[in-house]
């Protein structure tokens, strides 16, 4: 189901019907509850008659604390509103009666309406006495409601002296007046409150008694008032017959009359008032069922009733008339009693009926004796209305402004509604389709920020994969996303939840992906292993820095960052940015996580001490916050100590393969193009530079969307440059149509692109448009600025020849799709910043100057920005200026694959040989080979081939001289140094420098297929030891490289027969991720097993281990390895046969007889073994159940674990661990505290439980609750998964007494 985003309630009434519906969010209930508290206090300080409606409607849904509360304010309010000189709204007694009849669903609160009663007792006594008649017949029908209430919640305890009989007479008089209306109010008014005793005792047995007929009816028209009438009727015919309860209805309104001479023996020798009419009790009823519209039924309820009816109005207004003209009326119309026919003409007249009032005049009177003074009866009173409108929502919206509980649930459903259905989440592909986040998400590769690996040795920190950033991290350091805020061991040994987390990234690598990322999983939580960021935090809030520097104003702090970053557009912004800086404030609040995107961005402005600095500090300082920077981001001082310092590095080699398949997948019909996919991954294998390149996001989305039907058969793509070519190509093809460009006086479409193949026919096209990315690039590399805000891109604008271009040239940028706007905002486009989608494209652009200058021989002009001062260099001079700094070090190859000329080329290398030279370091070499590495060799260029050879001659020389002086080199590890140098140098050059090069190697993802077969070659016998022993190692190093050659396989598995234990062992490692054996190795590996060497046996295993298939022999000799003297052979062997599920049935005999073993450690492996055996036979289990007592520690471990394995334990083993826990808890002879812990989780981790289990388990949990297992598991109940979902019944007691 797709979730729901609530805004507040803007009326009383939705917010009731919410709080009523079992529907609602536990934490929306939370918020309302408190919006209710703050409506009642507002209610409570200003009873304003607006309000009244409002607050008691609150009276149905509110805790009953809050309840209390409003029942006092009301009486207050009351009382107040009787007070001298004051007049009483009728509509507040009416509420105030509802409220009553709401005091049975919170608990019997103590209600005390005596003072009430006395202020309405004493206000009708001043309206008599003003003649107020109209006054007085107002309140005497709003103190019929609130008696009807009392009676509905069985009050009692009215003073008879001073309150109950005073009343009672006053009503008695007013109901003998001659005005119609007033008699008929004090008449009902009379007869409710004959029904409420008064405070001597007898009453009280009085109430009991009559309860048994009369309660029944108080209680029914009581729900009348606080549910909807129409489903009350329908609730009651689920219950009872409809018809029972007419009879029983009527059956109460005939014992009304009887029950004064019924309870002669419950309260002899006692005075009791007047009795109750029966037309009361009965009116009762009527009200429920015109209410209900339930008319038939009322007419079978007159009909059995023996009363004289007096009737009322209902909103029903058409039935009603309908029904008072088929039955009442015509009944009435037979009496002769005057009071019974001025009724009629009144009801007449309420009604409209004009037929009804002439019948009436022509009926026959009662005869009145001359002797008997005759009553006049003649209404001057209009009738009682109950209004029934809207609630206006005044109280409602006046304590929303006080309610800070309720702001903040709304402004956090309003942030998760904006990150849910907005842009802010989607990821946009160059192509400009928006797709979100669960569709092309993949997870981006973290690492532990620059640590030190000890003696393993790095790839050359001056390779393309290093250079951006691109390199796989060993698998220690890699670090799940799900995991940034899991403690982290500190050096002590102790641990330290991670709250304070800084990650870094190069541009394009996808810093902010990751942020999207962060706050998709905080709002969605869709899998389990981000639920642990819902408990520690409550809100996630998505900064992105650069924002900050636009805000309008100079108010800096966090009120002002809700207002500008989040609810801008929303008309509660006020309320929401004062609702969220209250619960934040002062940069203390534990339960909310910032994301403070993009630090590099801002650095700059640490610089000035003004308020954006402080409070950019004050953010920095939060003490739950991840902070992403580009490598160069500067911390100002006084910052907080990092908990956590990470780097983003792109896509792990699975990622890109993954990502491929998704990108030519269509996200609406699921259709995937696999011809395309293999075209890609093909494409990939045969090229080792690109893999590299294509681990960054958005390069990897560059050739997915560049990829066509004719990309594969165009000239091999081998270089960086001519990747970076086709994707330009690409694009400009989606940029043209947007640019409205014109050939001939024509708009070029998108069909006369697509016609347009070649650089020749697109470039023209896009002059303008080239140059002005060009310049931006150069000025922006040149500044060490790879973010251009508008005074950066102004000063460009004015100094460069710019004015061709008839666009504006910020309309321009934004339909460029090489550049990307800083995050999703609505800003002018003035106000944007852009960047490059990476700072690779931004280095090819700026070679695209650097060659335009190159070749035309025009100065470079180099502008100085801020200062604006631009000086004008000679390319040739800049070149030899800037050749060796590192920051050009991807410039200069781009120029090296863009000069297609032979003499520019030629011109380009010579101007790098010249001086100044480093002539004692590798940082000139390393150049040139970076600048060759990009430049594809041709037989049509034979001037440039010449000096080819001389630099790579130069460069073997180099390699030469570093293998001979410190045994291996750094050249030689990078990518970049040529495959044919390599095999020359691997061919012709002396043994040191072979194995120096061999062990180069070993930092190389992968070797070139060439390189693989000359090494392999060198396994044979007329090669020295050493030579060969090296180029063993490095194959295995390199195991992991997918499908070698057959024949490098069978030269390696020729040396499992080795006569040296070392060679043997490692032959078994290259081998072992190989598939593709040939017949016989098999055979070779098991004659290995036997080994007198244990690292031989060892290697042996792990190379069978990862084979699908065994035959019974291999399972039968790993099985005896398991009793090897040496523990990792035991290891290897026992994860060997624990990743085969599915045993022959006499090697789980074999492997259980080892269960028995005299030596732990055997006992050990074989448990270890059988802990991935879906199915353990019964004699089996009971072997591993009864290592549960074993003396060695890590046998009993090995046996819980392997018995936590298990999906569906018989019902004797549930017995059994009871017992077992039992016995630990009730002992501790035993150290089984962790053994106890891990058998008490696997006991809940089974899903299906029998039936006699649970009365063991409660018997244990009855006599040990405070176990240290069940504190353990309690402490973590997001492990107790399958158990507490199934059986919450059993959990939830047991887990709120612990806490």
């Amino acid at each position: 189901m797709a979730p729901t985003y609530p805004t507040r309630p803007k009326q009383t009434e939705d917010l009731v019907q919410r709080l009523k519906s079992r529907e609602t969010n536990l934490k929306e209930v939370d918020a309302l509850q408190a919006l209710s508290e703050e409506m009642i206090k507002e209610f409570t300080d200003h009873p304003k008659p607006s309000y009244v409606p409002e607050a008691a409607a609150l009276a149905s849904v509110v805790t009953a604390k809050h309840y209390q509360d409003l029942l006092r304010a009301f009486e207050n309010a009351v009382i107040k509103g009787n007070a001298d000189g004051n007049v009483l709204d009728p509509q507040l007694l009416i509420k105030f009666a509802f409220v009553l009849r709401c005091s049975e669903r919170n608990r019997d609160p103590e209600i005390k309406l005596g003072v009430v009663l006395k202020s309405l007792y004493k206000r009708i006594s001043d309206a008599e006495d003003e003649a107020e008649r109209q006054t007085t017949y107002e309140l005497l029908c709003a103190l019929s409601f609130v008696l009807d209430a009392m009676n509905d919640v069985k009050t009692n305890g009215l003073k008879r002296e001073t309150l109950h009989e005073p009343l009672l007479t006053q009503l008695a008089t007013l109901r003998e007046s001659n005005e119609p209306r007033l008699a008929q109010a004090a008449s009902y008014a009379y007869q409710a409150l004959l029904g409420i005793p008064d405070n001597e005792g007898p009453y009280k047995k009085l109430w009991r008694h009559f309860s048994v007929a009369a309660v029944g009816a108080a209680k029914v028209a009581s729900a009348i008032w606080t549910a909807d009438p129409t489903k009350l009727i329908d609730g009651l015919t689920q219950l009872w017959d409809l018809q029972d309860l007419l009879t029983q209805m009527v059956t109460i309104v005939k014992a009304v009359p009887d029950v004064k001479g019924g309870i002669g023996s419950v309260v002899q020798g006692t005075k009791l008032p007047q009795k109750q009419k029966s037309w009361y009790v009965a009116l009762r009823f009527t009200d429920m069922l015109i209410y209900a519209e339930a008319f038939k039924d009322l007419e079978n309820f007159v009909v059995k009733v023996p009363c004289t009816w007096e009737v009322g109005n209902s909103s029903a207004k058409n039935k009603i008339v309908q029904f008072l003209e088929d039955f009442l009326i015509a009944k009435a119309l037979k009496s002769k009693q005057d009071f019974v026919l001025e009724w009629v003409q009144l009801i007449a007249e309420t009604l409209g009926q004009s037929d009804w009032k002439a019948s009436v005049e022509s009926a026959p009177r009662q005869l009145h004796l001359p002797w008997r003074k005759k009553k006049e009866l003649k209404s001057m009173i209009t009738r009682h209305k109950v209004r029934n409108e809207p609630f206006p929502p005044g109280l409602l919206e006046r304590a929303w402004l006080n309610s800070d509980v309720a702001s903040v649930f709304y402004a956090d459903i309003e942030l998760l509604r904006q990150y849910a259905t907005g842009p802010h989440l989607q990821i946009e592909r160059i192509s400009g389709d928006r797709l979100s986040m669960d569709q092309c998400y993949i997870n981006l590769a973290i690492v532990k920020h620059s640590q030190d690996e000890g003696t393993t040795r790095q790839s050359s920190p001056f390779s393309l994969s290093a250079r951006m950033k691109v390199e796989k991290p060993g698998d220690k350091n890699q670090v799940q996303l799900s995991e940034l805020f899991s403690p982290l061991k500190q050096s002590g040994g102790t641990t330290k939840q991670s709250r304070r987390i800084l990650i870094r990234g190069r541009a394009g690598v996808g810093k902010t992906t990751l942020c999207k990322k962060m706050v998709h999983e905080f709002i969605h939580h869709d899998s389990n292993e981000f639920l642990k960021w819902r408990e520690l935090f409550d809100h996630i809030l998505w900064v992105p820095l650069r924002n900050l520097k636009h805000w309008k104003g100079t108010k800096y702090d966090l009120e002002q960052l809700f207002r500008e970053e989040y609810f801008s557009q929303h008309q509660e912004v006020d309320r929401f940015a004062e609702a969220l800086d209250l619960k934040v404030r002062d940069f203390d609040d534990s339960r909310s996580l910032f994301i403070l995107d993009g630090l590099d961005e801002v650095s700059q402005e640490f610089r000035s001490n003004n308020q954006m600095s402080k409070f950019l500090e004050g953010l920095l300082n939060m003490p739950n916050v991840v902070i992403t920077s580009r490598p160069y981001g500067i911390f100002p001082d006084h910052i907080h100590p990092l908990d956590l310092e990470l780097e983003t590095i792109g896509f792990y080699p699975d990622q890109v393969k993954t990502y491929v398949e998704k990108a030519f997948t269509d996200p609406k019909t699921g259709e995937i193009n696999s011809t395309k996919i293999d075209e890609v991954q093909s494409f990939l294998q045969r090229h080792w530079l690109i893999q590299s390149l294509v681990r960054i996001p958005i390069q990897l989305d560059a050739l997915c969307y560049t990829w066509d039907a004719d990309f594969s058969s165009k000239p091999p793509t081998e270089t960086m440059t001519a990747l970076y070519e086709a994707i330009e190509l690409k694009l400009w093809w989606k940029d043209i149509p947007r640019l409205e460009k014109r050939r001939q006086g024509h708009l070029v479409t998108e069909d006369d692109i697509r016609d347009s193949r070649t650089p020749s026919q697109i470039y023209p096209l896009v002059k303008e448009e080239r140059y002005l990315l060009e310049v931006l690039a150069f000025t922006g590399l040149y500044n060490d600025i790879i973010n251009f805000e508008q005074n950066n891109r102004d000063e460009i604008y004015e100094h460069f020849p710019l004015q061709e271009m008839g666009a504006s040239f910020d309309n321009t940028l934004a339909k460029l799709s090489f550049l990307r706007t800083s995050g999703v905002s609505s800003r002018q486009l003035r106000h944007q910043n852009y960047h490059f989608l990476h700072l690779s494209f931004q280095e090819y652009f700026t070679a695209q100057y650097f060659v335009r200058q190159w070749i035309s021989g025009r100065l470079i002009e180099c502008l100085k920005l801020k200062s604006g001062k631009i000086e004008h260099i000679d390319a040739e001079d800049f070149l030899r200026k800037e050749k060796y700094n590192p920051r050009y070090d991807i410039l200069w190859r781009f120029v090296a694959g863009l000069l297609h000329d032979e003499s520019q080329l030629c011109r380009f290398f010579e101007t790098i040989e010249d001086q100044p030279r480093d002539l004692f370091g590798p940082i000139h070499q390393r150049l040139v080979m970076h600048c060759l590495s990009e430049v594809v060799p041709s037989q049509g260029m034979l001037e440039f081939n010449q000096l080819r050879k001389n630099l790579e001659r130069r460069l073997v020389g180099w390699v030469v001289f570093e293998c001979n002086l410190k045994g291996y080199s750094h050249l030689a590890a990078e990518t970049e140094f040529s495959e044919q140098l390599l095999e020359v140098l691997l061919r012709e050059k002396s043994l040191e420098v072979k194995i120096g090069i061999l062990e180069s190697l070993d930092a190389r993802p992968k070797l070139p297929q060439s390189i693989l077969l000359l090494i392999a070659s060198w396994l044979g016998d007329d090669v020295s030891e050493e030579l060969k022993g090296t180029a063993l190692l490095i194959l295995r190093y390199h195991s992991h490289q997918s499908a070698w050659p057959e024949v490098v396989i069978s030269e390696v598995i020729a040396h499992l027969k080795n006569p040296e234990k070392e060679m043997r062992g490692a032959a078994a490692d290259a081998v072992a991720d190989q598939s593709n054996w040939r017949e016989g190795v098999l055979e070779d590996l098991l004659v290995l097993l036997k080994d007198v060497k244990s690292s031989v046996r060892e290697a042996a295993a792990m190379a069978l281990a990862r084979q699908p298939t065994w035959t019974e022999g291999i399972y039968r000799k790993l099985t005896a390895l398991l009793k090897d003297p040496k523990e990792k052979t035991r290891v290897a062997a026992a994860e060997a046969l624990a990743g085969q599920s599915a045993w022959p049935e006499g090697n789980l005999k074999d492997v259980a007889a080892i269960l028995k073993d005299s030596d732990g450690l055997f006992r050990r492996a074989a448990a270890d073994a059988l802990s991935y055996q879906l199915v353990l036979p019964e004699s089996v289990f009971k072997d591993v159940l009864a290592l549960l007592k074993d003396p060695e520690d890590s046998v009993r471990d090995a046996a819980a674990e392997a018995l936590s394995r298990q999906p569906a334990w018989p019902e004797w083993v549930f017995k059994d661990v009871i017992t077992f826990l039992r016995d630990s808890a009730s002992s501790k002879s035993i150290a089984t505290s962790g053994l106890e812990r891990n058998m008490a989780e696997a006991l809940i981790q089974q899903s299906v439980w029998p039936k006699g289990v649970f009365k063991d388990v409660i018997a244990f949990l009855r006599d040990y609750p405070y176990s240290e297992a069940i504190l353990d598991i309690a402490n973590e109940p997001t492990d107790i998964s399958p158990c507490v979902q199934a059986y919450p019944i059993f959990f939830h007691p047991l887990l709120l007494d612990l806490n």
